[in-house]
């Protein structure tokens, strides 16, 4: 460890020799430690930016690009943790605990003031596909306190009260993926090899894995999807399912659909934390025939002559 400096908290090391440690904050300054021979020696550097307590960093290079988070700021070095600026606020003077980064896109949970506090109900996740220029903010209401990054558009998040989301769109939309992790349990960290093979830690340590299940099928009650105008069929899925979702918001196994349109389903397992779509299948209405007259010859009948219609 670095001597005469308490409040540690953040490092990250390219080999076994070259790495950096950060820490120090909110009410002192901000500190960064190099070693290059493993800790044998450290170079410090001390910078007094209010109200940044430093949390993580990432180093790409030993003589390149770099970067560091603290409450409220990114931090980024181009000389391999040599020295360092505040480049970019990232909106309030929050903690954010981890940053993750591919290219210009950066990942970072929130939790409330420049310690971080969980006993608040205040907490989301920042994204910036812009180097931390703009920011855009998911609330999630807990702190949270782990993020990762497999590529610009897919991200994992995870925080207290068994928290657990992400993103396939960059951060536009966010779902809750949180299935088989205990109530009780808070979540601190989360890193993937890809996107079916990663872990979360916190109370718990938590392996993530695709469910093996069977979609559900849909049947009709007229054995096919074809009704006339007016009419009512019923579409029900398989059996063996926890639960049903329709794309009609309906939750019930059986549906009975009156109009044309495309209809799919999700089951769901709860004890596999399987959720399964179906196929899509559409009902259309009867093609409608509008009869038309036609004489039986092609002349015109004289008055007082019979022809058949």
């Amino acid at each position: 460890t670095p001597r005469n400096v308490t409040d540690l908290w953040g490092n990250y090391f390219l080999d076994e020799n070259f790495g950096v440690v950060i820490g120090g904050g909110c009410d002192s300054y901000q500190y960064f430690w190099r070693t290059t021979n493993g800790g044998t020696s450290w170079e410090s550097l001390i910078y007094s930016q209010s109200g940044s307590k430093m949390a993580d960093a990432l180093l790409y290079s030993k003589n390149g690009l770099g970067y560091a988070i603290g409450s409220g700021w990114l931090w980024k070095t181009t000389n391999g943790g040599a020295s360092w600026i505040p480049f970019q606020s990232t909106g309030k003077i929050d903690w954010h605990e981890e940053i993750t980064n591919i290219n210009k896109t950066f990942l970072i949970p929130v939790s409330d003031g420049c310690y971080g506090n969980t006993a608040t109900n205040i907490g989301g996740v920042k994204i910036s596909h812009d180097e931390g220029k703009n920011w855009s903010y998911y609330n999630t209401a807990v702190p949270m306190f782990g993020t990762f990054l497999l590529d610009e558009n897919n991200g994992w998040a995870v925080g207290f009260n068994r928290t657990a989301i992400r993103t396939s769109d960059g951060g536009k939309t966010w779902i809750s993926d949180n299935c088989g992790i205990d109530p009780s349990d808070n979540l601190d960290d989360v890193w993937f090899i890809n996107d079916t093979t990663g872990w979360a830690a916190g109370t718990g340590v938590y392996e993530y894995f695709i469910p093996d299940g069977t979609p559900p099928v849909i049947v009709s009650s007229s054995n096919g999807f074809y009704i006339c105008p007016g009419d009512t069929i019923t579409l029900s899925a398989s059996m063996g399912y926890d639960a049903y979702i329709w794309s009609t918001g309906e939750n019930a196994r059986e549906i009975k659909v009156s109009s044309a349109g495309k209809y799919s389903v999700r089951g769901i397992i709860d004890s596999i934390c399987y959720d399964g779509l179906s196929q899509e299948v559409e009902v259309k209405f009867y093609n409608t025939v509008n009869p038309k007259f036609v004489l039986s010859s092609n002349t015109m009948p004289c008055e007082g002559d019979t022809i058949i219609l």
